[in-house]
């Protein structure tokens, strides 16, 4: 399904209960998505593709396999990947192994100050094997932030993109781009090159609430192990 013009509306940073902060299974974020227009979705799981394939199973819209790897220095995703990449390994590395399936490499929130997880300054050392830039964040807090992102971008002539980086229903699709059907990567990126971004910030309390699943996800674990001791 695609606009009437033929394009299609893509929500490129999202999360299921694949990911220890988020609760969303695949028939609710299905049904999420196509209430708010959404159109193909990539799956961004932390450290897991898991959500990614079981998403690819049931979804009657295109996913695109992809995964939310922690590298040694921050978050780094990969787009249109065949199997999961290990946590922990350099941005080199990591962006090696992305490359190894042909899969491409995508920058989340790269400049967020108050997130751990965000590359910052180790971004210019993986800067000529980044394909897309995330220059917005719909959890980013601070708007010079994203604009910090969207400056390199430009400055760099790197491929820009918009994600929700939704864990919370009240976030789910409300950061998109408007592109082409794309039959691969190559494609994706040239069409994702020329497409319209729609940015739409998240309220800050889903920090809290997806802090709140991820620690009582934790806890249960912690239980359950201790309990079959």
């Amino acid at each position: 399904m695609s606009t009437p013009d033929g394009r299609i509306r893509l929500e490129l940073h999202a999360h299921t209960h694949a990911s220890p902060d988020c609760a969303l299974s695949p028939t609710r974020l299905i049904e999420l998505l196509q209430d708010r227009g959404i159109q193909a979705l990539a799956v961004t799981d932390h450290n897991t593709m898991a959500g990614a394939f079981e998403m690819a199973r049931v979804s009657p819209m295109p996913i695109i396999l992809a995964e939310e790897i922690k590298s040694t220095a921050g978050d780094i995703i990969g787009l249109f990947l065949e199997e999961e990449i290990p946590r922990d390994m350099s941005p080199r590395d990591t962006v090696a192994a992305i490359k190894d399936q042909s899969g491409l490499v995508l920058l989340p929130h790269p400049f967020d100050s108050l997130r751990r997880s965000a590359l910052r300054e180790a971004t210019d050392s993986i800067r000529e094997h980044i394909d897309i830039l995330e220059v917005f964040n719909g959890r980013t807090l601070r708007e010079r932030d994203n604009r910090t992102a969207q400056d390199y971008a430009r400055d760099h002539g790197l491929v820009a993109s918009v994600g929700s980086d939704s864990h919370l229903a009240r976030e789910v699709g409300v950061s998109w781009q408007l592109l082409e059907p794309w039959s691969g990567p190559d494609e994706f990126l040239d069409n994702l090159r020329h497409a319209e971004l729609h940015m739409e910030l998240a309220p800050a309390w889903v920090h809290a609430g997806s802090s709140l699943h991820a620690y009582t996800t934790k806890f249960r674990k912690r239980l359950t192990t201790w309990l079959t001791r």
